[in-house]
């Protein structure tokens, strides 16, 4: 071995020494440093589930999320529904209001316009039954006497009688 350049004693020496030192490692550190990468390893491990978990939830709440989303737009689609249906219902009913208010104030004016019409009616049959005694007198006064006047006085008055009572019926 000495022409390989390898000297035995020292070889022999180095590999003693190298059991010794693995010795010492083994017996102190290696079950302390399995240990260590045994904690490290059962902590990723760990770690890897706890990811996946919450990626499990995450799904679960993206889910839930789209679903109350979903129920959210129904129930604000059926709330602008019910809206509109409330809103067309109270415009038919404005409508309808007005409608109403509208034929009471045409009958109002109705009514009114038909009395102010039988008023102007009795009036001009008043004025026109005086216009007839003032013409009458002024032609009677003229081309007759006082016996055939008096007598056209008498029938003139026994028509009016009888006019005023067909006009109060």
């Amino acid at each position: 071995m000495e022409k390989l350049g390898i000297n035995g004693l020292q070889l022999i020496a180095q590999i003693v020494n190298f059991g010794i030192i693995f010795f010492i490692l083994y017996k102190f550190t290696y079950k302390t440093i399995l240990k260590v990468l045994g904690d490290r390893e059962k902590r990723i491990r760990e770690s890897i589930e706890n990811s996946e978990k919450i990626k499990k939830e995450l799904e679960q709440i993206e889910e839930t999320k789209a679903d109350e989303l979903s129920k959210a737009r129904k129930e604000a689609d059926r709330v602008v529904k019910e809206a509109e249906k409330i809103g067309e219902d109270e415009r038919k009913r404005i409508i309808e209001a007005a409608k109403e208010e509208a034929s009471e104030l045409v009958k109002k004016e109705l009514k009114n316009f038909e009395e102010k019409q039988k008023t102007l009616e009795k009036e001009m049959r008043e004025q026109t039954v005086e216009l007839s005694i003032t013409i009458t007198r002024h032609l009677v006064k003229e081309f007759m006497d006082i016996k055939d006047q008096e007598k056209l006085t008498d029938r003139a008055i026994e028509q009016l009688k009888h006019l005023e009572g067909k006009t109060n019926d």
